[in-house]
């Protein structure tokens, strides 16, 4: 009976260290940090001499790219370990960080939830082939976005991350009518106005996918109704940016070459 007693004990005390996630799209990820940046570690605590993995501990960095938010010498973290929300930055790894200023001691932290991203990754070419080819690909489309997007803009806006996608064929439709179109931008920013309905009333620009695309992209995609991800009739008036990414690859007709960014 003891020992049954020690069991449940040690899952509470694990359970209540576990640490839960929600998935953000880059663009979710932008509104709701207060600093971005492409940064190096040059100083760090390594596992060997770590004493506790619960407690909070900073890395030293050079800043390579600064995105948004101030240039600091150091990142702050809630832990080196994942089931805490934590995270590990090895000394000589390459990161995108998104991170939160802390208002009582101006500390930028960040942590296993801010969908961090390292970019001099190895991984195994053999085990995880797949992996090893998608992710240069998807490391290469956050860097691009991260140079060109107006992030300032969209900060101004002051919108709370969203998860609200097209329930009807409209926003299909609007992408249908650019699919003969080339850009020579890789993706497009927009600002959506939706009324009570969740019909599109109103659409600004934030990048540009090229004048002509923007202009049959937006005449295609009023009206067309967004809503929760779940099935729900109630909506309400709202606003929120989405990402049109563009896949010059995709030159068939049976695929759309423009796709909205949830990821």
């Amino acid at each position: 009976m003891k020992y049954k007693i020690l069991v449940i004990l040690f899952f509470v005390f694990y359970k209540s260290f576990s640490c839960s996630c929600s998935q953000l799209s880059l663009i979710d990820k932008v509104k709701t940090h207060d600093y971005i940046a492409k940064i190096k570690i040059t100083e760090s605590k390594t596992i060997e001499n770590y004493i506790d993995t619960f407690n909070p501990y900073f890395v030293k960095i050079e800043t390579v790219k600064q995105y948004f938010g101030e240039k600091v010498n150091e990142i702050h973290l809630e832990s080196m370990n994942d089931s805490s929300c934590g995270m590990y930055l090895p000394k000589d790894s390459e990161w995108i960080v998104y991170g939160f200023k802390n208002k009582k001691d101006g500390k930028i932290y960040t942590s296993l939830c801010s969908g961090n991203f390292q970019l001099n990754k190895t991984i195994d070419s053999l085990k995880y082939k797949n992996y090893f080819e998608e992710y240069p690909k998807q490391q290469k489309r956050v860097l691009n976005i991260l140079e060109e997007l107006n992030i300032k803009k969209i900060k101004e806006f002051n919108l709370k991350s969203s998860n609200k996608l097209p329930k009807d064929d409209g926003y299909h439709k609007a992408l249908l009518s650019i699919n003969n179109l080339d850009s020579k931008k890789t993706f497009g920013c927009y600002k959506l106005i939706h009324n009570e309905k969740g019909e599109v009333i109103d659409i600004e620009v934030i990048n540009s996918l090229g004048r002509k695309i923007d202009q049959i992209f937006i005449r295609n995609l009023i009206g067309s109704k967004w809503s929760y991800k779940k099935i729900d009739d109630s909506v309400e008036a709202f606003e929120q940016i989405i990402l049109i990414n563009y896949n010059k690859e995709n030159t068939d007709n049976t695929s759309l070459k423009y796709s909205l960014d949830n990821n």
